[in-house]
């Protein structure tokens, strides 16, 4: 039985992290380390993570002074010991059989990663997808399944790689370089992993300019896109999602903001289209009524 090193990220979440580490010591796969990385919290997080460790050999606290979401995790994976590697957010939590479902496929199909869906999800249909990168990582983006946590990976995918710190939007950067390297990944469509939306994450977002960062990370997405897809027809499906990523965020959340961050929005709509005009333009799976469109926006 190998070990999960399970990755928690933990800053100012008192009233939720209780939840998460109950779910992950309830597991039925025991082989396991739990990883709370204190990222420099101020309230009562701190003590709940040192009470667990002293409770529970399996549960490990790391206090550090705060660096973000990206400097958590790669301090975790130096200090984990698992074969595999799991992350979970310290305001979420997970079904009981979560670890013990994600290692069986890793193992009967010979994966290197193993997703579930968050529950109440659209795809939740209960299909299992098993494929090599080009296709898996396609299909993780256009099923909304681009997120770390709910997934398993096999240790060695870290090698070489690591979250970006001082970047929000982690997830987007790191996901589509360990599916590209994994030779096969496994998405099971059941929800097992439960995703907390919380009003005070949605405001935080808001406040840092969160979409002027999500254009910076697609246009770095798009601009990569020719190193993770050799064949011309991948790579302008994955161009074609980091389009309609953007297109789709901006009409079901800048615009049900206020005006001014709705024209904020736009001028950075402007700052993507002038990076990657020429490769939007030459897209053959991009529609001449979106490529119209996008354009437009650029120019409000």
């Amino acid at each position: 039985m190998k070990k999960v090193s399970i990755i928690v990220p933990v800053y100012n979440i008192e009233c939720y992290v209780t939840k998460c580490i109950d779910s992950l010591i309830k597991q039925t796969y025991k082989n396991i380390e739990i990883i709370l990385v204190d990222d420099g919290s101020t309230d009562k997080s701190v003590n709940i993570c040192d009470e667990y460790s002293n409770k529970y050999e399996q549960v490990i606290v790391i206090h550090q002074e705060n660096q973000g979401l990206s400097a958590a995790r790669n301090c975790a994976i130096k200090k984990s010991t698992g074969e595999y590697i799991m992350f979970v957010d310290g305001d979420d939590w997970i079904d009981e059989k979560t670890l013990e479902i994600l290692v069986w496929l890793m193992e009967e199909d010979n994966a290197d990663i193993t997703a579930i869906v968050k529950s109440g999800h659209h795809f939740e249909s209960g299909e299992v997808i098993i494929g090599n990168s080009h296709k898996m990582l396609l299909h993780m983006l256009y099923t909304s399944c681009f997120e770390v946590w709910g997934k398993l990976f096999k240790r060695e995918l870290f090698d070489d790689i690591e979250f970006p710190v001082g970047k929000i939007h982690e997830d987007l950067y790191t996901l589509p370089k360990l599916v590209a390297k994994a030779d096969k990944s496994v998405v099971y469509h059941k929800g097992l992993y439960n995703y907390r939306c919380r009003d005070d994450s949605i405001m935080a977002n808001a406040a840092r300019d969160y979409y002027y960062e999500l254009i910076k990370c697609c246009i770095d997405g798009i601009k990569s896109s020719g190193s993770i897809f050799k064949e011309k027809e991948e790579k302008e499906e994955l161009e074609k999602w980091y389009l309609y990523h953007i297109l789709w965020y901006y009409y079901n959340v800048i615009c049900i903001a206020d005006e001014d961050y709705c024209k904020k929005a736009s001028r950075n709509i402007g700052l993507f289209y002038r990076e990657v005009k020429s490769e939007y333009r030459k897209n053959t799976k991009i529609s001449y009524k979106d490529k119209r469109l996008f354009t437009k926006l650029s120019r409000l």
